[in-house]
């Protein structure tokens, strides 16, 4: 099995944890997963915007503790395989994978976003 080169382990969220990336939440998606250092979501897409640098939100439903602002750097933008099986509207729709760096985290981020990874996620043993 081949090793994670990533400086920071990689954390599975618990419950339904959204990412918003851009100033006007331009891509919105379930979070895949998290660490000190950057993120994946997935995202329903309809046109392909690009955005380059900017910010991004995370929150959990339900929850009042969430992260806002968080300056990023996109570091991939890929489409996925359609979906199979499912409802008729999400085969015909365009999934798409986005992964972030964070960017010059400021120390109020940073300490808030380790209180964040230790209480809404848990460690992922398959990675």
């Amino acid at each position: 099995m081949k090793k994670d080169l990533r400086a920071y382990d990689r954390r599975i969220p618990l419950g339904n944890v959204y990412a918003a990336l851009g100033r006007k939440y331009e891509r919105v998606g379930k979070l895949i997963d998290l660490s000190l250092g950057g993120l994946a979501f997935e995202y329903i897409t309809g046109v392909n915007s690009s955005l380059e640098s900017s910010q991004i939100n995370i929150f959990k439903v339900g929850e009042v503790f969430n992260l806002h602002n968080l300056p990023c750097r996109i570091v991939y933008d890929i489409p996925l395989p359609p979906v199979r099986d499912g409802i008729e509207a999400l085969k015909r729709s365009r999934n798409r994978r986005c992964g972030v760096i964070f960017d010059n985290l400021l120390e109020e981020s940073y300490v808030n976003l380790t209180l964040f990874l230790e209480s809404h996620t848990k460690n992922d043993l398959n990675l």
